[in-house]
This record gives structure tokens, sequence and C-alpha cells, in this order.
């Protein structure tokens, strides 16, 4: 295998993980689940599908936080339903009203408006983590500009440490970017703040 920087890393010198696998800090959804239920964009019960499940990261919060949940993948990381292309399924599981995840880098422009797709259909919500400039680029501005399910920008006050272990300063800011299709508004500006539990 050819190994590559990561472009996620910047120029930090990280070699890229096999499958863009890095999971998702659980500080993130736990900041983040306030404001998602603050704005009326999931509720407690609801069943959310994260289509990049990996090792279970953020599919663990969500039942924590008392949501029902259908975590998939495509690779077996021993957690979840294994095997199944999410770009590929133009189906939604039984009683999904939302999809959340933290996209692989590469494909992230194609989960988003695959997500969208499915939930526009049953008029749910999609959440993705995301780098906190990914609205800027010309080539997106569909999602965001006059788009009236796009919701809110959550933007993370911390920046995360996406490879264990690592010692570096963590180089790039991230948000979460949610369109809601229940209803059109003019889009929010939020912020997520680590707590200090997870410190």
């Amino acid at each position: 295998m050819t190994k590559k920087k990561d472009p996620a890393m910047g120029n930090l010198g990280y070699e890229r993980i096999d499958d863009d696998f890095y999971p998702t800090p659980p500080w993130m959804m736990d900041a983040a689940i306030p404001q998602l239920i603050k704005h009326n964009v999931i509720e407690v019960g609801n069943t959310i599908w994260e289509p990049a499940c990996g090792e279970g990261h953020m599919c663990k919060v969500f039942q924590a936080k008392g949501f029902h949940t259908v975590c998939t993948d495509l690779v077996d990381r021993g957690y979840g339903i294994s095997g199944l292309d999410f770009l590929k399924t133009n189906e939604i599981p039984d009683g999904v009203t939302s999809i959340i995840t933290n996209p692989p880098y590469n494909l992230a422009l194609e989960f988003v408006e695959h997500s969208l797709d499915l939930m526009s259909s049953v008029n749910g919500s999609v959440a993705m983590v995301l780098r906190n400039e990914w609205d800027s680029a010309l080539t997106r501005r569909h999602l965001f500009y006059r788009n009236h399910f796009f919701k809110m920008k959550l933007v993370y006050t911390s920046r995360p440490k996406w490879v264990e272990g690592s010692t570096g300063s963590p180089r790039h800011n991230f948000a979460l970017f949610v369109w809601d299709f229940k209803n059109s508004s003019y889009p929010i500006l939020e912020y997520a703040h680590r707590n200090e539990e997870h410190r």
C-alpha cells in the first residue's frame, strides 16, 4: 500500500489512516446534542442513523442520551452492521428521522448530498461533522446559499484530536453542519463547548 500524507491533518506529516477512520471523540456529540434538541432538530426517543459508525463512538453517545440508533459501516470494525455501502443505499431503515455522522474526509460531499436526498423524503434532518470552513467552497454553495433547509452551523470551540495518543496540537477547527426538512428558516450560528469532564 502506498502511504500518503493525510490532507485532514494539514502538513503535520501524519499518514492517512486506512478508510479515513478517525473516530469522533465522544465530547463532540455530548456538546452537540443539547443544541440539536434546543433547536428542534432531534427529540429524545428519535431514531438516528449513523452510516459511518466505525467502532460506535457516536452511536454510544446517542444511546446514552436516550435515542434509538441504526449503526452501519462499509468496513467491519466489530460494531453495528458492516458491509453496507451507504452511498449505494436508497432505503431508509424503519423509524429513522435523522442521519448524523462524521463522514470520510474524501467522501464528505457525497455523504452530505446522499443524506439530504434520503431525509428530504421523510422530512428528516442531517448533521455532519466537517471542517469549520467547509461551507466556503463555491462547489458546495448549493448546500448553503439560499438553501432554506440549512438549519444551523454549530461551531466547536475546542479542536478535536483525531489520532489517539498524538502529542501535537490539533490544527483545524470543526463544526456540525445541520439541515432540517421539518421547517425552513434562516440558518442559526451556535457554539458547542467541550465539557470540563472531557478535558
